[in-house]
Protein backbone atom coordinates (compact mmCIF):
# COMPACT_ATOMS: atom_id res chain seq x y z
CA UNK A 1 0.00 0.00 0.00
CA UNK A 2 0.99 3.55 -0.32
CA UNK A 3 3.47 4.88 2.31
CA UNK A 4 2.70 8.88 3.72
CA UNK A 5 5.38 9.85 1.51
CA UNK A 6 3.26 8.45 -1.89
CA UNK A 7 0.23 10.84 -0.65
CA UNK A 8 1.99 13.44 -0.24
CA UNK A 9 3.22 13.10 -3.91
CA UNK A 10 0.21 11.94 -5.32
CA UNK A 11 -1.52 15.18 -3.85
CA UNK A 12 1.61 16.91 -5.52
CA UNK A 13 0.43 15.19 -8.91
CA UNK A 14 -3.39 15.69 -8.51
CA UNK A 15 -2.82 19.59 -7.99
CA UNK A 16 -0.30 20.10 -10.80
CA UNK A 17 -1.03 19.48 -14.67
CA UNK A 18 -2.17 16.72 -15.64
CA UNK A 19 -0.92 14.20 -17.27
CA UNK A 20 -0.26 14.08 -20.87
CA UNK A 21 0.63 10.44 -21.82
CA UNK A 22 -1.53 6.98 -21.45
CA UNK A 23 1.17 5.45 -19.52
CA UNK A 24 0.93 8.67 -17.23
CA UNK A 25 -2.71 8.68 -16.52
CA UNK A 26 -2.32 4.70 -16.08
CA UNK A 27 0.48 5.70 -13.14
CA UNK A 28 -2.21 8.11 -11.67
CA UNK A 29 -5.14 5.81 -12.16
CA UNK A 30 -3.30 2.61 -10.18
CA UNK A 31 -1.94 5.19 -7.58
CA UNK A 32 -5.51 6.98 -6.94
CA UNK A 33 -7.22 3.34 -6.54
CA UNK A 34 -4.44 2.15 -4.31
CA UNK A 35 -4.77 4.85 -1.93
CA UNK A 36 -9.11 4.10 -2.00
CA UNK A 37 -8.39 0.62 -1.47
CA UNK A 38 -6.76 1.01 1.61
CA UNK A 39 -9.04 3.46 2.94
CA UNK A 40 -11.68 1.06 2.20
CA UNK A 41 -9.89 -1.30 4.23
CA UNK A 42 -9.02 0.47 7.11
CA UNK A 43 -13.03 1.06 7.80
CA UNK A 44 -13.50 0.42 11.69
CA UNK A 45 -16.44 -2.52 10.79
CA UNK A 46 -13.97 -4.48 8.88
CA UNK A 47 -12.53 -5.36 12.58
CA UNK A 48 -11.95 -8.98 11.89
CA UNK A 49 -8.88 -11.10 10.22
CA UNK A 50 -10.75 -14.57 8.77
CA UNK A 51 -13.75 -14.90 6.65
CA UNK A 52 -15.70 -17.74 6.30
CA UNK A 53 -17.15 -18.35 2.77
CA UNK A 54 -18.24 -21.16 0.53
CA UNK A 55 -17.12 -22.12 -3.05
CA UNK A 56 -19.24 -24.15 -5.44
CA UNK A 57 -19.93 -25.55 -8.91
CA UNK A 58 -23.36 -23.97 -10.25
CA UNK A 59 -26.26 -26.52 -10.44
CA UNK A 60 -26.87 -27.72 -13.72
CA UNK A 61 -30.64 -25.84 -13.80
CA UNK A 62 -31.27 -22.19 -13.51
CA UNK A 63 -34.94 -21.85 -11.47
CA UNK A 64 -36.09 -20.31 -8.20
CA UNK A 65 -36.56 -23.94 -6.55
CA UNK A 66 -35.28 -26.31 -9.41
CA UNK A 67 -31.61 -24.88 -8.27
CA UNK A 68 -31.70 -25.98 -4.95
CA UNK A 69 -32.29 -29.96 -5.55
CA UNK A 70 -29.62 -32.20 -4.42
CA UNK A 71 -29.53 -33.88 -7.34
CA UNK A 72 -29.72 -30.08 -9.75
CA UNK A 73 -25.64 -30.12 -7.78
CA UNK A 74 -22.42 -31.04 -9.76
CA UNK A 75 -19.45 -31.31 -7.58
CA UNK A 76 -16.83 -28.87 -6.82
CA UNK A 77 -15.97 -26.62 -3.94
CA UNK A 78 -16.01 -26.74 -0.38
CA UNK A 79 -15.87 -24.16 2.99
CA UNK A 80 -12.94 -21.99 2.96
CA UNK A 81 -11.92 -19.66 5.90
CA UNK A 82 -9.69 -16.53 3.94
CA UNK A 83 -6.57 -15.44 6.05
CA UNK A 84 -6.22 -11.77 6.73
CA UNK A 85 -8.61 -10.20 4.93
CA UNK A 86 -8.14 -7.54 2.23
CA UNK A 87 -4.75 -8.02 2.40
CA UNK A 88 -3.84 -11.77 1.55
CA UNK A 89 -5.07 -14.69 -0.85
CA UNK A 90 -4.10 -17.55 1.48
CA UNK A 91 -7.22 -19.88 2.55
CA UNK A 92 -7.66 -22.44 4.98
CA UNK A 93 -9.39 -25.34 3.35
CA UNK A 94 -12.29 -26.71 6.46
CA UNK A 95 -13.30 -29.46 5.16
CA UNK A 96 -10.62 -31.14 2.88
CA UNK A 97 -11.00 -34.86 1.99
CA UNK A 98 -13.48 -35.60 4.97
CA UNK A 99 -16.19 -35.87 2.47
CA UNK A 100 -16.76 -37.00 -1.21
CA UNK A 101 -16.84 -34.88 -4.18
CA UNK A 102 -20.12 -32.73 -3.96
CA UNK A 103 -21.48 -29.52 -3.59
CA UNK A 104 -21.50 -27.28 -0.64
CA UNK A 105 -24.53 -24.69 0.20
CA UNK A 106 -25.44 -21.82 2.72
CA UNK A 107 -23.11 -22.28 5.72
CA UNK A 108 -24.13 -20.56 8.86
CA UNK A 109 -21.87 -19.54 11.83
CA UNK A 110 -22.83 -20.26 15.30
CA UNK A 111 -23.00 -17.69 17.60
CA UNK A 112 -20.04 -18.51 19.79
CA UNK A 113 -18.36 -18.39 16.32
CA UNK A 114 -17.03 -21.74 16.97
CA UNK A 115 -19.35 -24.44 14.93
CA UNK A 116 -20.36 -24.03 11.34
CA UNK A 117 -23.66 -25.88 10.06
CA UNK A 118 -23.69 -26.31 6.15
CA UNK A 119 -25.43 -28.08 3.43
CA UNK A 120 -23.63 -30.70 1.70
CA UNK A 121 -24.93 -32.96 -1.42
CA UNK A 122 -22.74 -35.74 -3.05
CA UNK A 123 -22.71 -35.69 -6.84
CA UNK A 124 -22.06 -38.28 -9.22
CA UNK A 125 -20.09 -36.52 -12.10
CA UNK A 126 -23.33 -35.74 -14.54
CA UNK A 127 -27.13 -35.13 -12.62
CA UNK A 128 -29.57 -37.94 -13.28
CA UNK A 129 -31.96 -38.53 -15.64
CA UNK A 130 -34.86 -36.56 -14.23
CA UNK A 131 -37.42 -38.95 -15.78
CA UNK A 132 -35.94 -42.20 -14.34
CA UNK A 133 -35.70 -40.60 -10.52
CA UNK A 134 -38.73 -41.95 -8.47
CA UNK A 135 -40.80 -40.10 -5.78
CA UNK A 136 -38.35 -40.19 -2.32
CA UNK A 137 -40.00 -43.23 -0.57
CA UNK A 138 -39.43 -44.90 -3.27
CA UNK A 139 -35.77 -44.84 -4.04
CA UNK A 140 -31.90 -44.53 -2.25
CA UNK A 141 -30.66 -42.03 -0.67
CA UNK A 142 -28.32 -40.64 -2.97
CA UNK A 143 -28.45 -37.21 -4.57
CA UNK A 144 -29.73 -35.22 -1.34
CA UNK A 145 -28.69 -32.56 0.58
CA UNK A 146 -27.84 -33.28 4.00
CA UNK A 147 -27.02 -30.65 7.18
CA UNK A 148 -23.42 -31.24 8.82
CA UNK A 149 -21.89 -29.62 11.76
CA UNK A 150 -17.74 -29.02 11.19
CA UNK A 151 -15.90 -26.98 14.08
CA UNK A 152 -13.99 -23.27 12.64
CA UNK A 153 -11.17 -25.36 12.85
CA UNK A 154 -11.88 -28.58 10.43
CA UNK A 155 -12.45 -30.76 13.40
CA UNK A 156 -15.56 -32.34 14.96
CA UNK A 157 -17.31 -33.00 10.92
CA UNK A 158 -20.23 -34.68 12.03
CA UNK A 159 -23.81 -35.65 9.99
CA UNK A 160 -27.21 -33.92 11.47
CA UNK A 161 -29.78 -35.48 8.85
CA UNK A 162 -30.19 -38.14 6.75
CA UNK A 163 -32.65 -39.74 5.09
CA UNK A 164 -34.61 -39.31 1.13
CA UNK A 165 -34.76 -35.79 1.43
CA UNK A 166 -33.39 -32.66 1.04
CA UNK A 167 -32.03 -30.84 4.28
CA UNK A 168 -30.49 -27.49 3.63
CA UNK A 169 -29.61 -24.17 4.57
CA UNK A 170 -29.39 -24.46 8.19
CA UNK A 171 -29.69 -21.28 10.58
CA UNK A 172 -28.96 -21.34 14.25
CA UNK A 173 -31.56 -20.27 16.86
CA UNK A 174 -30.93 -18.59 19.78
CA UNK A 175 -32.20 -21.28 21.80
CA UNK A 176 -29.52 -23.72 20.62
CA UNK A 177 -31.74 -25.51 17.79
CA UNK A 178 -31.23 -25.29 13.92
CA UNK A 179 -34.00 -24.31 11.82
CA UNK A 180 -33.39 -24.95 7.87
CA UNK A 181 -35.65 -26.20 4.77
CA UNK A 182 -36.48 -29.59 4.02
CA UNK A 183 -38.64 -31.49 1.78
CA UNK A 184 -39.87 -33.60 4.26
CA UNK A 185 -43.40 -32.13 3.80
CA UNK A 186 -44.10 -34.27 1.01
CA UNK A 187 -45.44 -32.01 -1.25
CA UNK A 188 -45.12 -30.90 -5.11
CA UNK A 189 -45.31 -27.38 -6.90
CA UNK A 190 -48.44 -26.86 -9.49
CA UNK A 191 -46.58 -26.24 -12.34
CA UNK A 192 -43.51 -28.47 -13.17
CA UNK A 193 -43.07 -31.03 -15.51
CA UNK A 194 -40.76 -33.75 -16.23
CA UNK A 195 -37.43 -31.55 -15.48
CA UNK A 196 -38.12 -31.51 -12.16
CA UNK A 197 -39.14 -35.12 -11.55
CA UNK A 198 -41.23 -37.11 -9.46
CA UNK A 199 -38.92 -36.22 -6.23
CA UNK A 200 -41.05 -33.77 -3.41
CA UNK A 201 -40.86 -30.74 -5.19
CA UNK A 202 -41.16 -28.36 -1.84
CA UNK A 203 -39.15 -27.36 0.52
CA UNK A 204 -40.40 -25.82 3.93
CA UNK A 205 -38.96 -24.70 7.47
CA UNK A 206 -38.60 -27.23 9.91
CA UNK A 207 -35.84 -27.36 12.77
CA UNK A 208 -34.41 -29.72 15.01
CA UNK A 209 -32.19 -29.83 18.37
CA UNK A 210 -28.47 -29.12 18.09
CA UNK A 211 -27.57 -32.46 17.89
CA UNK A 212 -29.66 -33.79 15.36
CA UNK A 213 -32.66 -34.99 17.35
CA UNK A 214 -36.27 -33.68 17.72
CA UNK A 215 -36.52 -32.85 14.03
CA UNK A 216 -40.25 -31.65 13.10
CA UNK A 217 -42.17 -29.07 10.74
CA UNK A 218 -42.62 -25.88 11.44
CA UNK A 219 -45.00 -24.46 8.19
CA UNK A 220 -47.28 -26.72 6.09
CA UNK A 221 -46.56 -24.20 3.29
CA UNK A 222 -47.82 -25.90 0.15
CA UNK A 223 -44.94 -24.64 -1.89
CA UNK A 224 -41.45 -23.83 -1.42
CA UNK A 225 -39.49 -21.45 1.45
CA UNK A 226 -36.17 -20.45 1.40
CA UNK A 227 -33.14 -18.97 3.83
CA UNK A 228 -34.29 -18.72 6.67
CA UNK A 229 -32.24 -16.04 9.08
CA UNK A 230 -32.73 -14.80 12.56
CA UNK A 231 -33.74 -10.99 13.04
CA UNK A 232 -32.88 -8.94 15.59
CA UNK A 233 -35.80 -9.51 17.26
CA UNK A 234 -34.89 -13.24 17.57
CA UNK A 235 -38.03 -14.38 15.11
CA UNK A 236 -37.11 -16.59 11.88
CA UNK A 237 -36.97 -14.18 9.16
CA UNK A 238 -37.51 -16.57 5.50
CA UNK A 239 -38.83 -15.91 1.94
CA UNK A 240 -41.99 -17.45 0.84
CA UNK A 241 -43.68 -18.68 -2.34
CA UNK A 242 -47.42 -18.92 -2.03
CA UNK A 243 -50.23 -19.26 -4.17
CA UNK A 244 -53.01 -17.49 -2.22
CA UNK A 245 -54.97 -14.28 -3.79
CA UNK A 246 -52.04 -13.36 -6.44
CA UNK A 247 -50.41 -14.31 -10.05
CA UNK A 248 -48.28 -17.82 -8.69
CA UNK A 249 -44.80 -16.92 -10.71
CA UNK A 250 -44.33 -13.22 -9.66
CA UNK A 251 -43.95 -13.87 -5.63
CA UNK A 252 -41.60 -15.07 -3.42
CA UNK A 253 -41.63 -12.29 -0.46
CA UNK A 254 -40.46 -12.32 3.15
CA UNK A 255 -42.02 -13.54 6.29
CA UNK A 256 -41.38 -14.26 9.07
CA UNK A 257 -42.52 -16.35 12.39
CA UNK A 258 -41.13 -17.63 15.78
CA UNK A 259 -38.56 -20.44 16.59
CA UNK A 260 -41.49 -22.71 17.53
CA UNK A 261 -43.17 -22.36 14.17
CA UNK A 262 -46.36 -19.75 16.17
CA UNK A 263 -47.08 -16.31 14.62
CA UNK A 264 -46.21 -16.66 10.71
CA UNK A 265 -47.03 -13.45 8.99
CA UNK A 266 -45.83 -11.40 5.96
CA UNK A 267 -43.13 -8.68 6.62
CA UNK A 268 -43.04 -7.14 3.06
CA UNK A 269 -44.34 -7.68 -0.53
CA UNK A 270 -47.68 -9.98 0.18
CA UNK A 271 -49.17 -7.88 -2.65
CA UNK A 272 -46.61 -6.58 -4.73
CA UNK A 273 -45.82 -8.00 -8.14
CA UNK A 274 -41.54 -7.20 -7.49
CA UNK A 275 -39.07 -7.94 -6.98
CA UNK A 276 -40.21 -11.69 -7.91
CA UNK A 277 -38.09 -12.96 -5.00
CA UNK A 278 -36.83 -11.23 -1.40
CA UNK A 279 -33.92 -14.03 -1.23
CA UNK A 280 -31.07 -14.36 1.18
CA UNK A 281 -32.68 -12.01 3.93
CA UNK A 282 -29.91 -10.85 6.74
CA UNK A 283 -30.87 -8.34 9.64
CA UNK A 284 -29.22 -5.45 9.80
CA UNK A 285 -26.99 -4.89 13.24
CA UNK A 286 -28.65 -2.21 15.07
CA UNK A 287 -30.93 -1.43 12.64
CA UNK A 288 -34.94 -2.05 11.76
CA UNK A 289 -34.04 -2.69 8.01
CA UNK A 290 -33.26 -6.13 6.38
CA UNK A 291 -30.53 -6.57 3.72
CA UNK A 292 -31.82 -8.83 0.70
CA UNK A 293 -31.33 -10.39 -2.95
CA UNK A 294 -33.80 -9.12 -5.30
CA UNK A 295 -33.97 -12.36 -7.71
CA UNK A 296 -35.72 -14.11 -10.45
CA UNK A 297 -38.49 -16.85 -10.62
CA UNK A 298 -36.69 -18.49 -13.62
CA UNK A 299 -33.29 -18.00 -12.58
CA UNK A 300 -31.03 -18.71 -9.95
CA UNK A 301 -30.32 -16.59 -6.92
CA UNK A 302 -28.82 -13.30 -7.84
CA UNK A 303 -29.57 -9.37 -8.56
CA UNK A 304 -29.04 -5.90 -7.12
CA UNK A 305 -28.68 -5.74 -3.41
CA UNK A 306 -31.61 -4.17 -1.82
CA UNK A 307 -32.56 -2.15 1.95
CA UNK A 308 -35.64 -2.77 2.92
CA UNK A 309 -37.45 -0.91 5.78
CA UNK A 310 -40.67 -2.55 6.55
CA UNK A 311 -41.82 0.31 8.76
CA UNK A 312 -42.67 2.11 6.01
CA UNK A 313 -45.27 0.37 3.92
CA UNK A 314 -45.73 -3.57 3.84
CA UNK A 315 -45.71 -3.59 0.11
CA UNK A 316 -44.92 -0.41 -1.21
CA UNK A 317 -41.51 0.10 -3.21
CA UNK A 318 -41.06 3.22 -0.87
CA UNK A 319 -39.82 0.88 1.53
CA UNK A 320 -36.95 -0.70 -0.54
CA UNK A 321 -33.50 1.21 -1.02
CA UNK A 322 -31.72 -0.08 -4.10
CA UNK A 323 -27.84 -0.40 -2.75
CA UNK A 324 -26.94 -1.60 -6.44
CA UNK A 325 -27.84 -0.04 -9.31
CA UNK A 326 -29.87 -2.37 -12.00
CA UNK A 327 -33.69 -3.79 -12.44
CA UNK A 328 -35.23 -5.98 -10.59
CA UNK A 329 -34.36 -9.55 -12.76
CA UNK A 330 -37.10 -10.76 -14.62
CA UNK A 331 -39.58 -8.26 -12.79
CA UNK A 332 -38.26 -5.57 -15.10
CA UNK A 333 -36.32 -7.11 -17.39
CA UNK A 334 -34.32 -9.99 -18.36
CA UNK A 335 -31.23 -8.64 -19.39
CA UNK A 336 -29.01 -8.56 -16.14
CA UNK A 337 -25.60 -7.26 -17.01
CA UNK A 338 -24.00 -8.46 -13.43
CA UNK A 339 -25.67 -9.48 -10.42
CA UNK A 340 -25.23 -9.31 -6.32
CA UNK A 341 -26.19 -12.74 -3.87
CA UNK A 342 -25.46 -13.24 -0.18
CA UNK A 343 -25.15 -10.01 1.70
CA UNK A 344 -23.59 -9.86 5.02
CA UNK A 345 -24.11 -6.23 5.94
CA UNK A 346 -22.15 -4.40 8.14
CA UNK A 347 -24.22 -1.69 8.84
CA UNK A 348 -26.65 0.47 6.85
CA UNK A 349 -23.83 1.28 4.20
CA UNK A 350 -21.28 -1.50 4.40
CA UNK A 351 -21.64 -4.98 3.01
CA UNK A 352 -19.69 -7.79 2.14
CA UNK A 353 -21.27 -9.34 -0.94
CA UNK A 354 -20.86 -11.79 -3.39
CA UNK A 355 -20.54 -10.15 -6.80
CA UNK A 356 -20.91 -11.28 -10.71
CA UNK A 357 -19.51 -9.44 -13.55
CA UNK A 358 -20.98 -12.12 -16.03
CA UNK A 359 -24.33 -11.29 -17.02
CA UNK A 360 -27.35 -13.80 -15.40
CA UNK A 361 -28.33 -16.50 -18.17
CA UNK A 362 -32.04 -17.20 -17.28
CA UNK A 363 -34.03 -20.50 -17.36
CA UNK A 364 -33.48 -21.68 -21.05
CA UNK A 365 -30.95 -20.39 -22.47
CA UNK A 366 -29.10 -21.73 -19.61
CA UNK A 367 -29.36 -25.26 -21.35
CA UNK A 368 -27.05 -24.49 -24.18
CA UNK A 369 -25.04 -21.36 -22.84
CA UNK A 370 -24.73 -22.19 -18.32
CA UNK A 371 -24.13 -19.45 -16.16
CA UNK A 372 -20.39 -19.94 -15.86
CA UNK A 373 -18.64 -21.73 -12.75
CA UNK A 374 -16.52 -19.05 -11.52
CA UNK A 375 -19.04 -15.69 -11.95
CA UNK A 376 -19.08 -15.17 -8.57
CA UNK A 377 -16.18 -13.49 -6.20
CA UNK A 378 -15.98 -11.74 -2.84
CA UNK A 379 -16.24 -8.05 -2.22
CA UNK A 380 -16.70 -4.81 0.53
CA UNK A 381 -19.29 -2.77 -0.88
CA UNK A 382 -20.73 0.31 0.38
CA UNK A 383 -23.77 2.44 -0.21
CA UNK A 384 -22.30 4.70 -2.73
CA UNK A 385 -20.69 1.74 -5.06
CA UNK A 386 -17.63 1.32 -4.61
CA UNK A 387 -16.30 -2.06 -4.40
CA UNK A 388 -13.11 -3.60 -3.13
CA UNK A 389 -11.84 -7.41 -4.02
CA UNK A 390 -11.61 -9.79 -0.95
CA UNK A 391 -11.24 -12.65 -2.91
CA UNK A 392 -11.75 -14.41 -6.15
CA UNK A 393 -11.27 -17.75 -7.69
CA UNK A 394 -10.23 -18.85 -11.08
CA UNK A 395 -12.62 -21.93 -11.33
CA UNK A 396 -15.16 -21.44 -9.05
CA UNK A 397 -17.38 -18.84 -7.44
CA UNK A 398 -17.68 -18.09 -3.79
CA UNK A 399 -20.56 -16.76 -2.17
CA UNK A 400 -22.04 -16.77 1.95
CA UNK A 401 -18.98 -14.19 2.98
CA UNK A 402 -19.22 -14.65 7.21
CA UNK A 403 -17.34 -12.90 9.27
CA UNK A 404 -15.07 -15.62 11.71
CA UNK A 405 -15.75 -14.12 15.05
CA UNK A 406 -18.29 -14.86 17.66
CA UNK A 407 -21.41 -12.38 17.88
CA UNK A 408 -24.32 -11.96 20.36
CA UNK A 409 -27.25 -13.98 20.50
CA UNK A 410 -30.52 -12.12 19.51
CA UNK A 411 -32.84 -12.64 22.50
CA UNK A 412 -34.49 -16.38 23.27
CA UNK A 413 -38.33 -16.25 22.76
CA UNK A 414 -40.48 -18.65 24.86
CA UNK A 415 -42.39 -21.02 22.69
Amino acid sequence: FPTDADRATLADRLAAAAPQTLNEWRGLYLQVRLLKRETALKNPLLDFDQLLFCQRAQPSYSHLVGQYFGWRQRPGGGLFVLENVGNSLAVRDLVGQQLPPGNFLEPCLAYDGRRIAFSFVACPPQPPDSTALPVNEQGDESAYFHIYEIGVDGSGLRQLTSGCYDDMMPCYLPDGGLAFVSTRRRSYSRCFGPNFSNRWHSYTLHRMNADGSGLRILSLNDVSEWFPAVSNAGEILFARWDYIDRDAVTHQNLWSMRPDGTNPIAVWGNATSKPHCTFQAKAIPGSRKIAFIASAHHAFTGGPLCLLDAAVDPNSQAAITRITPGPYPEAESSQIAEYYASPWPLSETYFLVAYSRDRLIFEGEHMNNPNPDNALGLYLLDAAGNRELLYRDAKLGCTSPIPLRPVPAPPTLPA
